[in-house]
């Protein structure tokens, strides 16, 4: 053994340079940071290492990767949570030396500073988790990536609106954003899936809507009746014409005001909203909510709503069915 205990907060590190060349240091802190330092030594020595990467010199390649290969929200949130918590705590460790003890003491010290953000913190541990994956297959540590273990977290249910409050912003507003309402509830798009839409990926002569959803994958939505009808004026030759005057990007179903990509909607949200007398708190994504929970509603099977929405994993799709049961259950309360 490379590194043994002499007394407690002190390790012998032992370094072997041929037959009978010897290399004895007393390192004093924790075992851990004793394998640290045996490998630190043992590149200024000159002798073979099993890990000479550090998670500090993997992640500058792993960025690059990011920037290259993952959409830029993405990349950018990532490299938020390396820059701000993750390396300050883990650069100078190696994957190959990171073990339970090290990855719990990140936890206990993360919990003291954000107040049992639990969420955050498993963010932050999936993100180190995908980046010691990529440094496995890349050449970069020798030992399987070990499964982090996340902090308890239950995810709080969506909020969703009802058929008739749904309708009611909808009938209150613009050709324009009547479009773009129908279009979140009923192909279940996000915000940015809509603000990203292009004209040629709408196909009216076959039916369907072609998205762009997160990590560049596509997915094939049905148009419905009512959204043929709120898109046709959209559509059209005129329509298209007169958004390039406006010196509006007419490639983009629904372009911004200055020429690229619309950036926000709610102040035209917020007066549909007014109109229709609702008062609740209300954002776009509970659209897409609202959709999903009134598919389930009506009997349609989870699989379905998964491959509509575009999730990767049907347990994400699952949390619907909790507030389907809600309502329901305040339905059979009302008797």
């Amino acid at each position: 053994m490379s590194v043994r205990l002499l007394t407690n907060g002190k390790y012998q590190i032992d370094i072997t340079q041929g037959r009978a060349a010897r290399t004895r240091i007393t390192f004093a802190g924790t075992y851990e940071e004793a394998k640290i330092a045996e490998v630190e030594y043992r590149k200024a020595l000159g002798r073979p290492v099993r890990d000479s990467h550090t998670i500090g010199d993997i992640s500058i390649d792993y960025i690059k990767y990011m920037d290259m290969h993952q959409a830029e929200k993405t990349a950018r949130e990532k490299k938020r949570m390396l820059y701000s918590r993750l390396l300050p705590f883990f650069q100078n460790y190696h994957f190959d030396f990171l073990n339970k003890n090290i990855v719990e003491t990140y936890k206990y010290k993360r919990i003291a500073e954000s107040g049992k953000k639990h969420r955050q913190i498993n963010l932050e541990l999936l993100c180190l988790g995908a980046m010691w994956k990529w440094a496995f297959d890349n050449g970069k540590c020798v030992d399987d990536p070990q499964r982090l273990q996340k902090l308890p977290y239950k995810r709080p249910l969506p909020e969703v609106l009802s058929k008739i409050e749904v309708m009611a912003i909808i009938e209150r507003t613009d050709v324009f954003h009547r479009a773009l309402f129908l279009i979140l509830y009923h192909a279940g798009m996000r915000r940015n899936e809509a603000f990203n839409l292009k004209v040629t990926d709408v196909d009216m002569g076959s039916g369907y809507i072609r998205i762009h959803g997160k990590g560049d994958k596509m997915r094939i939505v049905p148009i419905s009746p009512p959204l043929r009808i709120a898109l046709e004026p959209l559509l059209t030759k005129e329509a298209r014409e007169a958004l390039h005057k406006k010196g509006r990007n007419a490639a983009l179903l629904f372009p911004g005001r200055s020429g690229g990509k619309m950036t926000d909607f709610r102040r035209a949200l917020w007066g549909a909203m007014d109109r229709a007398g609702i008062t609740k708190r209300v954002t776009p994504h509970m659209l897409r909510h609202s959709f999903a929970t009134h598919l389930l509603e009506a009997g349609t099977n989870l699989r379905t709503i998964q491959e509509l929405l575009g999730h990767a994993e049907v347990t994400t799709t699952q949390i619907y069915t909790h507030i389907a049961f809600d309502q329901k259950q305040k339905a059979v309360n009302l008797l």
